[in-house]
């Protein structure tokens, strides 16, 4: 059943749940059980490509798997072995339903500090409001001060449950060493680390997805106060025309939030930023790897 419900989530993955047959055979001939598995497409229907062998190129369909469809393959045969539907259904709870959670619409929030992150944040949001995601290009620069914003709410407000978050997500870390291991030097190193931060980066995401979702009904609200003056309030917060980016001054507040269970905030926000700048090389060097291995 496991390795159904692999092979289930891998052809979705690749697109092939359509076209493509597979069959797998059980091996007890060794100390480690293990399967093998063979898939074949009758009819190819997956993109050509080109290839180049010695000194030649040569086109013919992509044979190889992405290692993100080969990472989820493993998960899921494993998840399904030991039953960690139960621990991952936690994780994704708090990330969507508890961490988020409160009760009076964010800018009320009675903590001055968390009042002038709001306040900082809208005023420098892009004038294309189409822009107000999170993940948005746009969103670069105020992605730091939003993930502020989020760090001090969640010390303030769900303590409890930041600590269940990062306790939990730390047994699954070491559980996934268990299972595969820490990966080797210069390849896959600190693959299980990588899921941590994952999920943090997940969390942050929805935080600031929420935050902005909001400042994007005030703004709409602010458009209709500026057209019906009667309508304005005093403590409506101000958007700037230019949409510049947070200066040094505001940026550098960071330093004063407490520690987030694992080294401070700021030191958090630079292993984001070095991950993400890292972590498109690295899968297109395991892309290349992949299909070396498969031609």
């Amino acid at each position: 059943m496991a390795i159904r419900t692999g092979m289930s989530r891998l052809l979705a993955n690749e697109g092939l749940t359509a076209s493509a047959v597979w069959s797998a055979s059980i091996h007890l001939n060794t100390d480690n059980i293990h399967v093998h598995i063979a898939t074949v497409e009758p009819d190819p229907q997956r993109d050509f490509k080109e290839f180049e062998r010695d000194g030649k190129v040569f086109r013919e369909r992509k044979g190889y798997l992405k290692a993100s469809t080969l990472d989820k393959f493993k998960s899921a045969v494993a998840n399904e072995l030991l039953n960690r539907d139960q621990s991952l259904a936690q994780i994704s709870s708090l990330i969507r339903d508890r961490l988020p959670a409160h009760q009076e619409p964010w800018r009320n929030l009675p903590d001055r500090q968390l009042m002038n992150y709001y306040k900082q944040i809208y005023s420098k949001l892009p004038a294309d409001r189409r822009q107000w995601r999170y993940n948005m290009n746009d969103m670069k620069d105020l992605r730091p001060l939003l993930d502020a914003f989020a760090s001090r709410y969640m010390q303030l407000y769900h303590k409890t449950e930041l600590e269940a978050f990062d306790s939990q997500l730390m047994n699954e870390v070491k559980f996934r060493e268990f299972l595969y291991g820490k990966g080797q030097p210069g390849k896959e190193e600190n693959r299980s680390q990588e899921y941590y931060d994952h999920k943090y980066d997940e969390l942050f995401a929805r935080m600031g997805n929420s935050v902005l979702k909001e400042m994007l009904a005030q703004d709409r609200r602010n458009q209709s106060m500026h057209e019906d003056p009667k309508e304005d309030t005093p403590d409506s917060p101000k958007r700037s025309s230019s949409g510049s980016s947070p200066s040094h001054g505001i940026l550098s507040s960071l330093k004063t939030i407490k520690n987030l269970l694992r080294g401070d905030v700021q030191q958090h926000l630079l292993n984001k930023q070095a991950h993400d700048r890292s972590a498109a090389e690295e899968e297109n060097k395991r892309n290349n790897q992949n299909q070396d291995l498969y031609r």
